[in-house]
């Protein structure tokens, strides 16, 4: 289980998202090798973290859940 932070380049928002390791290469991949500027947005990716098993977590790896970080 992986919680992997993120920044937009482009609007400055900052979230993070949480999965298996499966599903987050494949999000790693797509921000650092298929992300554009004519195209898409510029991602800069901040943090990549595993996270310890416990119930709350376990849900958020389920679902694949993004929330935003308010600093």
């Amino acid at each position: 289980m992986y919680r992997i932070t993120v920044k937009n380049e482009e609007t400055g928002v900052i979230y993070r998202e949480y999965g298996f390791s499966r599903w987050i290469m494949k999000k790693l991949h797509f921000y650092f090798n298929e992300t554009d500027s004519d195209f898409y947005s510029v991602y800069e990716v901040l943090d990549i973290t595993k996270i310890v098993f416990n119930l709350k977590t376990f849900k958020k790896c389920l679902t694949n859940k993004a929330e935003l970080v308010i600093i």
